[in-house]
């Protein structure tokens, strides 16, 4: 019996070892006015570790069991310098990490005296509504409100265009209120490569909403020049409120497509993934003529 217990005892001891969660916590604030930095990306780098910090800039990175080797954790916020660091010199818990103002704001536009006409780009429509792309899978086995999911679409820009507004068709809805940021990309070998926009274009999905959802973006004079005529659009999920316990998915009407436009990730700083999908995505453009 002495002996049976000692292993059960091990057992135990191995379970909590290398079984747990591990984290990393701290504060994420400006450098020079020291105020909290809310919604900023998060992770290591390449892979599905990440979150988002929260209103007051307190962030929760769960690591589990990686190993501390030659790992970086990155810091971004937009209109700051991303700042990396090794995840063996973080503590963790009481982390305050600063970030400096960029001085590498993307330049404003003056469009003057230049000539538009409108134009939709992407997929008005739902067709049937059969099908449709979850942020969510029945295989998750938690919900993270600061897990920075992010989803969109590819989407080729013909001519000089100014981007007046954003849709997307929301096919099921289990929150009290959902809120997303929006993101464009310039697009690189194929990949999402760098932010064409210099603001942080926060939203909120609010009451289980279905349907159309529109965001005005005028007031954020989004220019795309003729050196980015593949963009990508994505939303990535920073906060929500359940319905209840249960609450889980939140789904994207989609369809089946011939090309691989519809793009994923699982983390702010992990590899993209692409699927032959068109989402019901669209934009409303001005384009130069």
């Amino acid at each position: 019996m002495r002996k049976i217990y000692i292993i059960i005892i091990i057992t135990s001891i191995s379970n909590l070892v290398y079984g747990q969660d591990n984290f990393v916590k701290g504060t994420l604030i400006d450098k020079i006015t020291h105020k909290p930095l809310a919604y900023a990306n998060i992770g290591i780098i390449n892979t599905k570790y990440g979150t988002i910090s929260d209103s007051s800039g307190i962030f929760n990175l769960k690591i589990s069991s990686i190993s501390k080797k030659n790992c970086l954790v990155s810091f971004a916020f937009i209109g700051y310098n991303t700042l990396e660091l090794p995840l063996s010199s973080l503590d963790s818990i009481n982390n305050l990490i600063e970030l400096s103002p960029s001085v590498n704001i993307l330049p404003e536009v003056t469009i003057g005296l230049k000539k538009f006409i409108p134009d939709i780009i992407g997929r008005n429509s739902i067709g049937f509504g059969l099908m449709s792309s979850n942020f969510y899978s029945y295989y998750d086995k938690e919900q993270n409100d600061r897990l920075s999911r992010e989803m969109g679409m590819k989407f080729n820009i013909k001519n000089e265009c100014k981007i007046e507004e954003f849709s997307f068709n929301i096919a099921s809805n289990e929150y009290k209120s959902v809120k997303f940021r929006l993101n464009i990309y310039s697009i690189k070998n194929k990949i999402p490569n760098e932010l064409l926009i210099n603001e942080n274009i926060i939203f909120t999905v609010e009451n289980q909403f279905l349907g159309w959802f529109k965001l005005d973006l005028k007031p954020y004079n989004i220019y795309i020049d003729k050196e980015n005529k593949d963009i990508a659009v994505t939303i990535q999920w920073i906060e929500s409120v359940k319905i209840n316990e249960k609450s889980k998915y939140f789904a994207i009407s989609s369809s089946l497509a011939t090309k691989e436009n519809n793009i994923f990730r699982e983390k702010g700083f992990d590899k993209w993934a692409f699927y032959k999908a068109n989402l019901s995505f669209y934009i409303k453009t001005l384009n130069e003529f």
